[in-house]
């Protein structure tokens, strides 16, 4: 089976707000928002019930879908 990578990025996601009529300073707030390593989510994950070797992978997730919105 051939798999086929998708990579989308800020500019989708910019994209996508103009197309719902967002503005694009509420656009621009939110993605750097969400762009923005967030001290609770680390907090969250290391609290949680999950193995070690999951909370590493979660984070690790977490910071790559994070890195994806801080390219153009």
């Amino acid at each position: 089976m051939n798999m086929i990578e998708i990579n989308v990025g800020r500019k989708d996601f910019e994209e996508f707000g103009r197309r719902i009529g967002l503005s694009e300073r509420l656009i621009k707030r939110e993605l750097d928002f969400f762009a923005t390593e967030q001290p609770l989510a680390k907090e969250l994950i290391g609290r949680s019930f999950l193995s070690e070797g999951l909370k590493r992978s979660y984070w690790l997730s977490y910071n790559y879908r994070r890195a994806t919105l801080t390219f153009a």
